[in-house]
């Protein structure tokens, strides 16, 4: 559960539990299953935090890492990697559960609004090779890759917090809230059972298994009158039973076996099964008879799942102290526009303050109705006849080709609408 990881919600509870880096988590299984008494503080030294198969960079020093793994709940700050490639940045790692489709959309709507008008484009690398790869292409000596990272990280999902609550049905079949060495242990208490459970499975298979074969052994020691008896007596088996010995599942194998298994090589290859047999049998009593055998052989479970499926972190840790993410405050130049609105509610922005509107075109069965001087650093203001006002951030504001927009596509109005104010 820690290892993949689990989220939802039921009635009145919910889990998000983050995955983990499958190497990390055994290392601790292992430690506490030879040192039951191990603290949680030393349980942490082996799992450094939560590791998301996107990668990303976790800030340690604005994570609750600790109070996750002492607590069962907490947060994570998550952020996406890169490098600075002279004047390219190339985002090599995102949060978990974001979308490489939706943050080149998110960035694409910062350089629309005039946010970051200096990027050039933003385009996704990403191939088999490169799962995640973003390509930021920028211009100018105004600001710096970690300039725009730190805008991008407070704009977008580049950066993303992630609730931890490591709530879980035990053993017992109730939720509960749980820490780390809680979990460990638990799972260990689990995996015992389970593991005692199958061995025992595979002793009673293996004694069943030995119990025919030593009545084969009996057969070819006996092979000749056995058949004779078979041939010759009218109720075989109750003569079989009481000079052999041989119990009802012996003799029903015995009469089952088919005439090539007669052959002498055949003999040999059952005198060599029933050793390596007798040979597991007694090394499967050993581990259940034994506490410690039963340690050491889940020990070596675990061992081979790390040699086989363990890798290194992809989720990185930074314990630095890392800086806040600040927005780039781009200064706009100053230029007059006059703002005309038609009958039909069509705004359109024209370059300068305009006395003469005669000849302003507007789309067909649709008239002038008013019009505002302002700048490209002022927000306009939109007052409906029920005094409901909305505000036009500057940053939407540029000079209008055609017929302009209709004020729809920035608000929904109760009312019939007009300009009647601009406030800096």
């Amino acid at each position: 559960i820690m290892i993949n990881g689990s989220s939802g919600i039921a009635v009145g509870m919910s889990t998000d539990i983050p995955s983990h880096n499958i190497t990390e988590i055994i290392n601790a299984t292992t430690l506490l299953l030879d040192k039951p008494k191990t603290s949680l503080d030393e349980l942490m030294k082996h799992v450094q935090g939560p590791d998301f198969p996107t990668g990303g960079e976790i800030l340690s020093n604005d994570s609750e890492i600790d109070s996750i793994y002492k607590d069962g709940t907490g947060n994570i700050k998550l952020r996406a990697t890169y490098q600075d490639n002279k004047k390219e940045i190339v985002i090599t790692s995102i949060p978990y559960q974001t979308h490489v489709t939706k943050i080149i959309d998110q960035i694409y709507d910062q350089v629309s609004t005039k946010k970051l008008p200096f990027i050039h484009s933003v385009v996704d690398d990403s191939d088999q090779d490169n799962p995640v790869r973003i390509v930021i292409k920028y211009k100018g000596r105004s600001h710096t890759a970690d300039e725009i990272m730190s805008h991008l990280y407070l704009n977008t999902d580049l950066e993303k917090n992630i609730r931890v609550n490591l709530n879980m049905i035990g053993l017992d079949g109730k939720p509960e809230i749980k820490n780390l060495k809680e979990i460990l242990a638990e799972w260990l208490k689990f995996r015992t059972l389970v593991v005692r459970n199958k061995l025992t499975w595979e002793i009673t298979k293996i004694k069943d298994r030995i119990h025919i074969l030593e009545g084969f052994i009996i057969v070819y020691k006996y092979l000749d009158k056995i058949i004779s008896i078979i041939r010759n007596e009218d109720d075989p088996k109750k003569k079989i039973l009481k000079l052999y010995k041989f119990s009802e599942k012996q003799y029903e194998a015995i009469i089952n076996m088919r005439l090539r298994n007669l052959a002498k090589l055949h003999e040999k290859n059952i005198v060599n099964e029933l050793k390596a047999l007798k040979d597991d049998e007694k090394r499967i009593s050993k581990i259940l008879g034994s506490t410690l055998q039963l340690k050491k052989y889940i020990k070596k479970e675990l061992s081979d799942v790390v040699n086989i499926y363990g890798k290194d972190r992809q989720t990185q840790i930074n314990d630095e102290i890392v800086e806040k993410s600040t927005e780039i405050k781009v200064t706009q130049p100053t230029i007059d526009i006059t703002a005309v609105l038609s009958q039909n509610g069509w705004i359109k922005f024209l370059k300068g303050h305009n006395d003469d509107l005669s000849t302003t075109k507007f789309k067909t069965g649709d008239s002038y109705l008013t019009h505002v001087y302002a700048n490209t650093v002022s927000d306009l203001a939109f007052f409906d006849d029920i005094g409901n006002i909305y505000n036009l951030d500057r940053t939407k504001i540029s000079l209008t080709r055609g017929n302009g927009e209709p004020l729809a596509n920035y608000f929904v109005f109760n009312d019939g609408i007009s300009i009647t104010g601009i406030h800096n």
